[in-house]
């Protein structure tokens, strides 16, 4: 199974709204990409631009002059913040500065890959070979899409959240950890990335695409799909398990 047919699977199994965005981190620009000065822009933000690729299907790039400062310190285009807007920053968020500068030094960053470009495009036509891929999903999605990634190698997944700045949770985690990342999307993703209020973000590795569609697969012969049917509050719930449980409770198949 080729990404393109993996992509096609999950946006279909899952039913998601937008899909699958390919993220990359490059070292030559790309032909015929959209940067901030044909959108009259002076930056572009990493949620924005995984938004104009689901949306309106184009494939966006920007450098370290052309990405926001603190994009620009997640993605691993930039060391360093300006001081005085990490002082800024901090005394926005926090009550304290000292929390705020704390903050800043644990946010996961993309490591050092030689990159000086960072592109999204839409996952089932990119030019280049994604990092990493970016799903937006609600909570029963990403319920149904963790136990997939589960199927075939069961581990605990956990997740952790920042604050602002989340792109840090999903996209940098994921590429720091090597597995899928959850992440609530923070106040910046949700104006200026426009995320809606059900919506949460995943970061997962190309290779984990396939497993993730196998694992759909094989959920959804077993009657795990989405939409997930309600059988009601006050249904009896025996009922409504599948068959090879109903035995343990009396019931005959």
């Amino acid at each position: 199974m080729d990404l393109k047919e993996a992509s096609l699977k999950v946006e279909s199994l899952l039913r998601l709204r937008v899909g699958p965005v390919a993220l990359g981190l490059l070292s030559e620009k790309l032909s015929g990409a959209v940067r901030a000065e044909r959108l009259e822009l002076k930056v572009l933000r990493l949620c924005q631009m995984i938004t104009l690729s689901s949306t309106y299907g184009w494939v966006v790039e920007a450098d370290r002059d052309t990405l926001a400062y603190m994009c620009s310190y997640v993605v691993g285009l930039r060391d360093e913040l300006p001081r005085e807007l990490r002082e800024e920053y901090a005394k926005y968020w926090f009550k304290s500065l000292e929390d705020g500068l704390s903050k800043i030094e644990e946010l996961y960053r993309v490591p050092a890959r030689g990159h000086s470009l960072v592109a999204t495009s839409p996952l089932d036509s990119s030019p280049f070979n994604p990092d990493v891929v970016i799903l937006r999903l609600n909570p029963a999605q990403a319920c149904i899409a963790l136990s997939a990634l589960q199927w075939a190698r069961y581990r605990r997944f956990n997740f952790t959240y920042s604050g602002e700045s989340a792109c840090s949770d999903s996209l940098a985690r994921c590429l720091v950890t090597g597995e899928p990342s959850l992440s609530i999307p923070c106040f910046g993703e949700r104006r200026f990335g426009h995320l809606q209020d059900d919506e949460l973000i995943m970061a997962l590795l190309p290779n984990h695409l396939e497993s993730l569609a196998e694992g759909l697969e094989r959920l959804w012969s077993r009657g795990v799909r989405y939409p997930i049917p309600f059988l009601g509050a006050r249904a009896d719930t025996v009922k409504g398990l599948p068959d090879r449980y109903r035995r343990f409770y009396g019931e005959n198949t």
